[in-house]
């Protein structure tokens, strides 16, 4: 147990805060490129506000739009995660759920 809180007490804390949703991004692609890897979900949001900011100047409020539906999205996957009819399945990893919704649709 003093292992672990030895552990927490040598840790930093950081707090970051920007209004701008795009400079939000870039910072925490920096910042946390030295931490926990990060999920394909993540970098595809990273990707997808980086678009806007780069294309549409973050306008439109496509950003809050991005945002809203990966809050979703990361609720959902999480409720799976937790789900105990996965392992009945063979198992699954958020690569299967970016590769079901990164397909082509169908028409």
């Amino acid at each position: 147990m003093n292992e672990r809180l030895e552990a927490l007490l040598k840790m930093v804390l950081m707090r970051f805060e920007e209004p701008d949703p795009g400079r939000a991004i870039r910072t925490f692609q920096s910042v946390n490129d030295r931490g926990v890897p990060l999920l394909l979900l993540d970098k595809l949001k990273s990707l997808l506000i980086y678009y806007s900011n780069t294309f549409c100047d973050g306008k439109r409020g496509l950003d809050q739009f991005i945002n809203d539906h990966f809050g979703e999205i990361f609720k959902i996957f999480a409720k799976i995660k937790k789900s105990d009819h996965i392992s009945s399945v063979g198992g699954f990893d958020e690569g299967d759920i970016f590769r079901y919704h990164a397909r082509e649709p169908k028409i």
